[in-house]
């Protein structure tokens, strides 16, 4: 009787990996193989031919979720080393005594120096470091909010954790959870704006309230008590966002073409003061204690704004606290708020003459300047 040839099944990976090698079957003896060992190691062994199991669905969802893992470990241990220094820092800013080595005018100076025409952006910067403020800075790409922000943080070596890159609902939860109590930067990233779910979540997060995730299986959730700087080309038309905005420090920037060739002038010539920021930075954890004479010279000064909310009044003095901290002068509160008092004389109800010249006088420029600055668009 004749003997039956044994026929070897070949999987159908295997002879898709041969094809993509070029390697004809034919060639190779299968008579001799045994199924006392895998097919592959076989051919490796005989043929020196490596071949490899394609990467399956479950395979690579495996993987992620172990990279996303061992990301998140990474995250809180360098969490718990950031909180570690800046502790450090505020101990040792508490313990170094305050000698008036720089005029509160000089402090003032080199924080509108720093960003021409965007010093609010510096001063919402410093205000969510020393009194953790959540920030929303809204405008188009080139107008200084990265500079305001994570680089005058690098400047300072204060810690600070940044969100960067697509996210996912529970990556943006998880990440949001592990840095909890901490400085969170979300810089020019709109498309999270663009998912409900991160969304919703965000906005929580700068409402400083409870963070929610939901999916079919379970609901997760905790009380947000860290410090959002989020730094945005993109707003949705969204009431609830709006609202939130009212909650934050929301700046508004728009630099028209003069504004910005005359940042561009004082940058060639401006140069960082290490010992000044040195200062600031020592500064920002100064205890404040007003007296109730302090107070009223304050909400006076404030008054003498007419400002036209109580958010706007309590933006300012929160403001007023950050400019006592940093000068430790009563006086110099004024100054420093007018800093930030250009938004508010553009959205007055008044004549764009009658405005023109109240912006003139506060920034110290032209008529026909205040005007191109008004021409630029209501918020600067």
């Amino acid at each position: 009787m004749q003997q039956k040839i044994k026929e070897v099944k070949i999987p159908k990976w295997i002879k898709e990996s041969l094809k993509e090698q070029a390697i004809d079957t034919q060639v190779i003896d299968f008579k001799s193989y045994s199924n006392d060992e895998l097919l592959e190691d076989y051919l490796k062994r005989e043929y020196a031919i490596i071949v490899s199991k394609p990467i399956t669905r479950k395979k690579i969802k495996a993987e992620q979720q172990l990279k996303t893992e061992t990301d998140l470990l990474a995250l809180k241990k360098n969490i718990e080393v950031k909180k570690e220094e800046l502790n450090k820092i505020i101990e040792d800013s508490k313990k170094n005594d305050i000698n008036d080595m720089f005029s509160g005018q000089e402090i003032i100076k080199e924080i509108y120096d720093y960003n021409l025409y965007g010093e609010n952006l510096v001063i919402s910067t410093l205000l969510a470091v020393a009194l953790k403020k959540n920030i929303i800075n809204y405008g188009s790409y080139g107008n200084s909010k990265t500079y305001a922000t994570k680089t005058l943080l690098d400047k300072l070596e204060l810690p600070y954790t940044e969100i960067i890159g697509h996210q996912t609902p529970k990556s943006f939860f998880d990440k949001l959870d592990i840095l909890n109590g901490t400085l969170i930067i979300i810089d020019e990233s709109a498309n999270l704006l663009k998912n409900p779910e991160i969304q919703d979540m965000l906005l929580s997060a700068l409402q400083k309230s409870q963070v929610r995730w939901t999916t079919t299986k379970e609901t997760k959730e905790f009380d947000f008590n860290g410090t959002v700087i989020f730094n945005t080309n993109y707003l949705p038309n969204n009431p609830i966002l709006k609202a939130v905005a009212d909650r934050c420090l929301f700046n508004k920037v728009k630099v028209d073409s003069n504004q910005f060739k005359e940042r561009i002038n004082l940058t060639r010539t401006y140069n960082f003061n290490k010992d000044i920021w040195n200062r600031i930075k020592q500064n920002l954890w100064r205890d404040i204690n007003l007296s109730k004479e302090d107070e009223n010279i304050l909400y006076k000064i404030l008054n003498e704004l007419e400002l036209k909310s109580m958010r706007d009044k309590d933006r300012l003095f929160e403001v007023a606290l950050l400019s006592l901290k940093l000068t430790n002068a009563m006086e110099l509160i004024k100054p420093f708020i007018k800093l930030n008092t250009i938004d508010f004389i553009l959205n007055q109800d008044k004549k764009k003459s009658e405005i023109a010249k109240e912006l003139a006088i506060e920034k110290k420029v032209s008529l026909r300047q205040a005007q191109r600055i008004i021409k630029g668009g209501k918020n600067k």
